[in-house]
């Protein structure tokens, strides 16, 4: 009886197990397709600008800046000891070609970046990022549930082989106490007689 307690004591845990792993397989459904959402976003940002018109902007950005090389070059040079007014013109001049240069590059390395693969707002890739983070230890999870059950069945599979061992010694032994309670069967009426005549014969020999 206690074994049979037992057993079904490991099938309940067993049922547990594979509960749990479900939930966690669920779980870890619903962040992939969070995922594959963002991922899709990426890949349709990134699609919006065909390749061709994104060479063309780099080209022209590239040239741009260019020219904006030169002219800061230029006007570098022009600073030398003159009117302060001048010097003003010429350091605002500077600045302002400066700060569009700065723009262009941004603007340049934005291009790049959708040619790689698209944009995402950062909000969106640290989601990204921590959803990778949470794939990752579900998957350990669902490997730790895995390895639970394993252990879960072949506990339950050696109760299950020890309950049925014992129910065959259990078996064997009731079939030898029958065997051997049966009572003898008595020897048939005609070989009795038979006996008894060949004894009385075997005296009357005797005698003569």
């Amino acid at each position: 009886m206690e074994k049979v307690l037992r057993q079904r004591r490991a099938l309940e845990e067993l049922g547990e197990e594979l509960r749990k792993r479900e939930a966690i397989l669920a779980k870890k459904e619903a962040l992939m397709q969070e995922k594959t959402g963002l991922e899709s976003k990426r890949l349709q940002s990134s699609q919006v600008r065909s390749c061709q018109a994104l060479n063309e902007d780099i080209v022209r950005v590239s040239s741009r800046l260019e020219q904006l090389e030169q002219e800061l070059s230029e006007k570098s040079g022009q600073l030398r000891p003159g009117s302060a007014q001048s010097q003003r013109q010429l350091r605002g001049e500077i600045d302002t070609l400066r700060r569009e240069d700065s723009l262009l590059k941004q603007r340049l390395d934005m291009d790049g970046k959708l040619r790689q693969g698209g944009l995402l707002s950062p909000e969106e890739e640290r989601t990204l990022f921590q959803l990778d983070e949470a794939i990752e230890a579900l998957d350990a999870a669902i490997d730790y549930k895995n390895k639970a059950i394993t252990c879960r069945q072949r506990v339950l599979q050696a109760s299950a082989s020890l309950l049925s061992q014992c129910e065959m010694n259990l078996m064997a032994k009731l079939s030898y106490l029958s065997a051997t309670s049966r009572p003898r069967r008595p020897e048939p009426f005609s070989a009795s007689i038979s006996t008894r005549m060949l004894s009385y014969q075997e005296r009357v020999e005797d005698i003569k």
